[in-house]
């Protein structure tokens, strides 16, 4: 049987993107990669590195390799990017290159964190975008919500998700005598980790409670600071940044885990506390959540205000019995989003197949239109180290 032909574009080589389509069948498909950019430091700085082959589209010989992209979406089966514009306009450019030769063409994205303020670009996009060859890859809540309100009513959507080869083994160690409360991510004030601290004072919980936070970032010495403002009971640990082994072994031993963001346009770390079973509380703003990796009161709780952010974490700290029942919530929707499963039934879509519905990845969905800034994040958020970081 002939292998079929997938070209990968993406801004650069980002691994939970990666990750599954590396995974599919090497038998089925032949894979190439298009990158805009090499990889950043700070993803370097995790091992990360890039498939092969690839090509990068900018730079020395840029011209020639955009020509060589051209030509490879043309003669491809099948096209998938990381994005609609998320190197810019020449990578909008190439996807309505694939749109127009008329080829499946597949939309990874996790929305859009800024709303299209003039109607004008809105009308251009959906004359240049809107046509039944795309579907989109919607990873987390509200991302077929924000493209449907672009106007691309002519697309398909698919749930999706972020994933990372690597998940661990469930293997649940905590100790009787105290509760151990897990968050993970950069210490910068989109990851929100002050509020969990702050919340923790306000509600201040029975009981010893061990705080780990795994992580680095500019915001380290102000929790530092409201780490010795809380009350006796609570210790604060800052782990740093920390290894797969060392993450694993703190996923291991928690009882809750918590993230808080301001916004995620998925947060990975949730598939890895739900690789672990533990169960979760998120900020409505995770998209990761709501409709899927997270579902309220059977492996974990979305908040949508400070008050609910209350409610559920003193819930979870005083109630053993419900921090069981999460965890015990967790096995099935684990199974369902599982990186291997994400990859065989991504695989079946990609050759033109349907796959059978489990309320999971590759699901069709049928968002309705909305106002379309009732979805994309308005966020004034302060400079991210994320999104600054110098490229090599």
């Amino acid at each position: 049987m002939r292998r079929l032909r997938l070209e990968v574009v993406a801004s650069y080589p980002n691994r939970h993107f990666l990750d599954p389509i590396k995974l599919m069948p090497a038998d089925a498909f032949e894979r190439r990669y298009w990158f805009f950019e090499g990889m950043p430091d700070f993803r370097r700085s995790l091992g990360w590195d890039i498939p092969q082959p690839f090509r990068l589209l900018r730079g020395s010989g840029g011209v020639r390799a955009m020509l060589a992209a051209i030509q490879a979406l043309r003669k491809a089966d099948v096209n998938i990017f990381y994005g609609l514009v998320m190197a810019g306009p020449w990578h909008l450019f190439l996807v309505i290159v694939s749109l127009y030769f008329g080829k499946p063409t597949f939309i990874m994205s996790e929305g859009l964190r800024h709303r299209v303020q003039s109607d004008w670009k809105r009308w251009l996009l959906a004359a240049l975008c809107n046509r039944s060859n795309a579907c989109l890859l919607a990873c987390g809540d509200g991302a077929a919500e924000d493209y449907l309100g672009l106007g691309f009513d002519r697309w398909s959507y698919r749930r999706y998700g972020f994933a990372e080869v690597g998940a661990p083994t469930v293997a649940h160690t905590s100790s009787a005598d105290e509760i151990h409360l897990l968050s993970s991510g950069r210490l910068i004030p989109r990851k929100n980790m002050i509020s969990l601290l702050r919340c923790l004072r306000e509600i201040a919980p029975a009981g010893r409670i061990v705080v780990d936070i795994a992580g680095e970032g500019p915001e380290r010495p102000q929790l530092e600071a409201e780490g010795r403002l809380l009350p006796p009971n609570v210790e604060l640990r800052l782990h740093g940044h920390c290894q797969r082994e060392r993450l694993n072994e703190l996923f291991d031993r928690a009882d809750i885990f918590v993230l808080p963001s301001l916004y995620d346009g998925w947060g990975v770390v949730v598939n890895e506390a739900l690789a672990h079973h533990v169960p979760t509380l998120v900020s409505a703003r995770v998209r990761a959540g709501l409709g899927f990796l997270v579902r309220p009161g059977v492996n974990g709780f979305i908040y949508q205000n400070d008050e609910e952010y209350r409610t559920h974490l003193s819930a979870l700290l005083s109630d053993a019995s419900l921090r069981e029942r999460l965890r015990a919530g967790a096995g099935t929707i684990a199974d369902q989003w599982d990186i291997n499963s994400m990859a065989t039934r991504l695989a079946t879509v990609l050759a033109g197949k349907e796959v059978e519905p489990i309320d999971g990845p590759l699901d069709p969905i049928h968002p309705q239109a909305t106002a379309w800034w009732g979805h994309a994040f308005e966020v004034d958020l302060p400079p991210d180290p994320e999104f600054s970081s110098k490229v090599k």
